[in-house]
């Protein structure tokens, strides 16, 4: 909502103070946001500041919605890119005030390159897991790579896999000299947008967790053997539905032993084309061998059938 340094912050809160221009502006907001159930509140956008300020904000926005009758959900964006730090530890450790959280950072060439990319997700997984499961949002995925743009796509994927909320291509940057192109042809240093292959990577997605019950799958890494890092991973609901995702050509291992006799398909979906390929069939129970070919992103879905 907003993101003020951190010495202008007003008093802490149960201080008695006059409502500050601040307040006002952010009540104008909330006079007309807490109308509709479905808004969500960031406190501020890569925020270094103390949390002190967010959490002046969350309480007052929730005491707003308590006044109106309504449940709101609340975090902060921290622009630290290293998911472990202690300002996301906060956030993890607080359910109550901060009841999703935001880990877009987590996808910038600083930190969000191949496995170490995935392992942060889990990470955050795995902490909400203990601390109060909530969802992992990803309102940026970046795009560093000048005239590549291979990362953004490779973010989006490993996000859903590890069991995040939610994916969003960041937008272009309006200063980097992309005048005259229409909108949607448009992607940059900053982010793919709504370019022709974010919208690829989008419809393909949506084809794939239309396929199957995605919110019953849970990350998988460890059905996948004979695997190097960053080559493939596993979504799976073992023994009913499994969807493993390929950045490039590879090959791996997948244990299907909590299906025994149960008959499975085998679906093949290339990504940029945002098509369903070849189909085979094969019987759980055992090991088998998947091996991705023919350049560029794939998925693959084995469902019964």
């Amino acid at each position: 909502m907003t993101n003020q340094p951190a010495h202008e912050y007003p008093h802490p809160i149960g201080d008695d103070i006059q409502p500050s221009p601040q307040q006002a502006f952010i009540d104008r907001i909330l006079s007309h946001t807490l109308r509709y159930p479905h808004v969500l509140y960031c406190m501020n956008n890569e925020t270094g500041e103390p949390v002190a300020w967010s959490e002046y904000w969350i309480e007052h926005i929730r005491k707003r919605a308590d006044e109106a009758g309504r449940t709101v959900h609340t975090t902060d964006m921290r622009r630290n890119n290293d998911l472990t730090a202690e300002d996301h530890m906060h956030i993890y450790l607080d359910p109550d005030r901060y009841s999703f959280v935001d880990i877009s950072q987590n996808n910038s060439d600083t930190i969000g390159l191949g496995e170490i990319h995935w392992e942060r997700v889990i990470q955050c997984r795995t902490l909400l897991g203990k601390h109060g499961p909530r969802p992992m949002n990803n309102t940026k995925i970046y795009s560093r790579e000048e005239g590549v743009h291979v990362q953004a796509g490779r973010r989006f994927w490993r996000n859903v896999f590890g069991g995040c909320a939610s994916v969003r291509f960041h937008r272009p940057h309006p200063l980097e000299g992309l005048g005259g192109v229409a909108e949607h042809d448009q992607k940059s240093f900053h982010g793919l947008g709504l370019h022709p292959e974010a919208q690829a990577h989008i419809r393909s997605m949506r084809m794939l967790a239309d396929a199957i019950d995605i919110v019953a799958c849970t990350p998988s890494p460890g059905l996948l053997t004979d695997r190097d890092p960053d080559e493939a991973y596993c979504l799976a609901d073992a023994g009913r539905v499994y969807a493993i995702y390929f950045p490039d050509d590879s090959s791996v291992s997948l244990d299907l032993s909590a299906a025994p006799a149960r008959r499975f398909t085998i679906e093949w979906l290339a990504i940029p084309e945002s098509t369903w390929t070849q189909v085979t069939s094969v019987t759980g129970g055992g090991t088998i061998h998947l091996e991705s070919t023919g350049g560029g992103p794939r998925a693959v879905l084995l469902r019964p059938g």
